[in-house]
């Protein structure tokens, strides 16, 4: 009997979220690492979560309201200082 291998799941490496006009937008922070040495790229998605018509659950989509933009948009601006700090302690960390 082979043992079968796991596939470790690719997890975001930070989350920032707010609150927005009943809805929750969250920004998860990607890195990825192509060659060892090579520096790290980042990327970022953005979710909305938001509560279903029956009020009981939660869905997420993509799509972002008028009034959830600039809610979005300072979201993406932590979350853009937080890769500017995190890059800048792993240059500090490997010289």
């Amino acid at each position: 009997m082979e043992k079968k291998e796991e596939k470790q799941k690719t997890r975001p490496i930070h989350q920032l979220s707010t609150p927005c006009a009943g809805s929750v937008i969250r920004a998860s922070i990607w890195r990825h690492q192509f060659k060892e040495n090579a520096r790290p790229r980042y990327s970022v998605s953005l979710l909305r979560s938001h509560p279903n018509k029956d009020g009981k659950h939660w869905t997420s989509d993509g799509f972002l309201k008028r009034d959830e933009l600039f809610a979005a948009a300072r979201l993406l601006e932590s979350a853009h200082a937080w890769i500017v700090a995190d890059d800048a302690a792993k240059e500090v960390a490997h010289g």
